[in-house]
């Protein structure tokens, strides 16, 4: 198509659309399926890991890619700050390898189903014990050998469901992305006091609801007095649910999420494209008016870790599928 015509083509349809107030978006839709069409394929990371005995999912499993009703994703908290901390991947001489790792902190499992109406979240212990290449590990460690996709897809296999899209996000963009978006209204639950003389932390948070920017989410997410790693996980799946009900709460917000996805492309590794964000762009602003469900994973603790207990993991989740 000459340039000169595809100028032309754009041209008109902002002109159509500018007083709609979503020529971004259809312009991105045209560009995208008529002047450039693209075959069908899968998001970029998504490579086919059906070989792997370690990360085999039934090809039974659902995948909502693209369907508009139904798709999942996984979120993985990182404490990987390569700002602040130089010593990772340092190797020193003798017995001693002390050297910093990289950890998934957090890993949320959550699922839009519009069949259902619903909305399922569920927090996966960082300490599950998996599998990495014939050594028992924690979740959160094999992030310094593996990567995102393989987190997610230990987690399909605990939970029967092919996940669809990952993200991770680090500490340092963690702090970018919530100021970015104006901080996030939540309900402390106990006054608390978290100190990090490291990193230079310092903050202090009232019980009560409030608005919580970037340092102030930090100190809630790393508070470690809560009482045990089951309560951290819930505040922080919790924590989930208050920012995505922030960011999809305004109905007219929709057609400002290229802008927002273009911000958190750079500080967030993910499979999740914007065309995928299109087509279930519904879905996710229907949020507000779902019902929530709030999954605790089944095991139990050992020396050893968190050991789940996949078979009953799947049996809770097959009401999905």
């Amino acid at each position: 198509m000459s340039s000169q015509v595809r100028n032309f083509i754009i041209s008109f349809i902002i002109a159509t659309l500018i007083f709609s107030g979503v020529a971004v978006f259809g312009v991105s839709l045209i560009d995208r399926y008529v002047l450039n069409p693209q075959p069908d394929s899968t998001a970029p990371g998504t490579e086919d890991s059906s070989n792997s005995p370690e990360t085999a999912v039934s090809t039974e499993l659902i995948s909502g890619i693209g369907s508009g009703t139904t798709f999942s994703f996984v979120l993985i908290g990182s404490d990987y700050q390569p700002d602040v901390y130089d010593d990772y991947d340092v190797i020193y001489d003798g017995t001693l390898n002390v050297s910093r790792k990289k950890y998934a902190d957090t890993v949320i499992f959550g699922m839009f189903n519009k069949e259902l109406n619903e909305f399922v979240i569920c927090p996966i212990n960082p300490q599950s014990i998996v599998m990495v290449d014939g050594v028992k590990m924690t979740l959160a460690e094999s992030y310094e050998y593996k990567d995102e996709k393989f987190i997610s897809d230990k987690v399909s296999v605990m939970i029967g469901i092919t996940v669809d899209y990952y993200a991770s996000v680090d500490i340092k963009s963690l702090i970018e992305i919530i100021d970015y978006i104006g901080g996030i209204e939540y309900e402390v639950t106990e006054n608390l006091t978290y100190i990090n003389e490291y990193e230079n932390i310092s903050v202090t948070l009232n019980k009560g609801k409030q608005k919580l920017n970037g340092q102030q989410s930090l100190a809630l997410l790393r508070y470690n007095g809560y009482g045990n790693d089951v309560s951290r996980m819930n505040i922080s799946a919790d924590f989930c649910l208050s920012a995505i009900r922030q960011m999809t709460s305004d109905y007219l917000n929709k057609y400002k999420y290229s802008t927002m996805f273009e911000y958190f492309s750079p500080r967030v590794k993910t499979n999740c494209t914007l065309m995928a964000i299109e087509k279930n762009i519904e879905l996710i602003f229907k949020f507000s008016s779902m019902s929530v469900s709030y999954i605790t994973y089944p095991g139990s603790f050992t020396e050893e870790g968190f050991i789940p207990d996949n078979d009953k993991g799947v049996e809770i989740f097959s009401k999905y599928r």
